[in-house]
């Protein structure tokens, strides 16, 4: 694996780094509990399979964020 060394002292994103950087743990998990019964209903007349149609719907609802 090749590691490429950035100079802090120029990295355009060297706050950001910082901050996540002086965190104790910088991650968050998350583990809910959905119905997705009806949706599994309509899943099964399309042709993607339904883990793929279920990934598009919360991705098309825009109501998720990637870290920075």
């Amino acid at each position: 694996m090749n590691y490429k060394y950035l100079d802090m002292e120029v990295y355009k994103r060297r706050q950001h780094f910082e901050y996540f950087n002086s965190l104790f743990y910088p991650y968050v998990g998350l583990t809910v509990n959905v119905d997705i019964t009806d949706i599994i209903k309509t899943v099964k007349m399309k042709t993607p399979p339904p883990f793929s149609y279920v990934l598009l719907l919360c991705v098309e609802s825009g109501k998720w964020r990637s870290r920075i």
